[in-house]
């Protein structure tokens, strides 16, 4: 068992490397850090080229990838582009707030989903199981992000 899960472990580490590298790959193409700065006419040029140059923003994204996960383990994360004040003390003063949330959202998902799951199971193939079928794919479908906004609009 001890073996299985050091395994398990090992083979994590890599699946971890590859989808962060992917996630900042894309972030970082999709648009300027810099851009709320360049727009600000009383941030000259100059101070740009120094954010620049002091955040890698210059080098290639392998580079700047490599100077990113050295930031997560070395400096917690790194400091702000825009307020240059540490992201660590913002993290660990919201992190509980949303794991309470997490925790909650859990609970929630368990307690229904195991009661439409029996009375689904009781009631198998009424329109009641169809539709809570149908739309438990749906939900499955559908991008968390997506979702989170309808329901805040719906609220």
């Amino acid at each position: 068992m001890l073996t299985y899960i050091t395994r398990r472990f090992l083979y994590s580490i890599p699946v971890l490397l590859v989808s962060s590298f992917l996630s900042f790959t894309f972030v970082s193409l999709a648009g300027d850090p810099l851009a709320n700065l360049r727009q600000n006419p009383r941030v000259s040029q100059l101070t740009l080229h120094l954010l620049v140059h002091k955040y890698h923003l210059d080098a290639s994204i392998p580079v700047r990838y490599w100077y990113w996960i050295q930031d997560v383990f070395a400096h917690k994360l790194g400091t702000s582009l825009i307020t240059s004040q540490p992201i660590w003390p913002d993290i660990s003063r919201t992190i509980g707030h949303t794991a309470q949330i997490v925790v909650i959202a859990d609970v929630v998902a368990l307690v229904l989903g195991i009661a439409v799951g029996i009375f689904s199971a009781v009631r198998q193939y009424s329109i009641f199981d169809y539709s809570f079928t149908s739309l438990s794919f749906l939900g499955l479908a559908m991008p968390v992000f997506w979702l989170a906004l309808l329901l805040q609009i719906l609220s």
